[in-house]
């Protein structure tokens, strides 16, 4: 059987503060008994987008029956104002980035709609450093591509002021900065 390695991303709108967040998270986290995959957490700094964090799953195709709520009644925390919204299974199509990519360099996530996209364009921008891309697995992902632009605090207003025209092509397009939350050693 062919097995694919699948990322699940899931973005959290929330007012919710870093700490208590991350401890809420890490306990949805414990409760999806997931054990084959490696879960992280980002949260947004900077401007403000629609998701204040994002996490990621990755793991093989047969390791997921994802739900990241135990009981399915609300999208929400139940006892927190945190909406959760499944973005999908994605495929990585490129990874370059390592764990000092991310502890050196900011991280720029662009979640992509158009499914038409030219690619090319997007690896062909300057001044980023490494780039994750990721493509739709299921048909109901939210978007047909994210990808994880790593850039230099030095380079990041050149390089975001580059995208602009870039998302003119794709106006439904998104971005955001992010970086890896800090989690609690339990």
């Amino acid at each position: 059987m062919n097995q694919h390695k699948i990322v699940q991303f899931v973005g959290f709108i929330t007012p919710v503060n870093s700490n208590q967040f991350v401890e809420r998270w890490d306990f949805y986290v414990q409760q999806l008994k997931i054990h084959k995959t490696k879960s992280s957490l980002q949260k947004q700094t900077g401007a403000k987008c629609r998701f204040r964090y994002i996490s990621q799953h990755r793991g093989l195709q047969d390791d997921f029956n994802f739900s990241f709520m135990k009981k399915r009644v609300s999208e929400h925390f139940p006892d927190m104002n945190v909406k959760v919204v499944h973005a999908g299974g994605y495929i990585p199509l490129q990874s370059e980035c390592s764990a000092n990519d991310r502890k050196e360099h900011m991280n720029l996530m662009v979640f992509v709609k158009d499914h038409t996209a030219d690619l090319r364009f997007y690896k062909n921008l300057p001044l980023y450093h490494k780039l994750n891309i990721y493509q739709a697995y299921y048909e109901n992902c939210t978007y047909a591509y994210i990808m994880e632009f790593f850039v230099k605090e030095s380079e990041a207003t050149r390089f975001i002021d580059q995208l602009p025209s870039s998302l003119n092509h794709h106006s439904s397009d998104e971005t955001a900065w992010y970086e890896d939350c800090e989690m609690a050693i339990a």
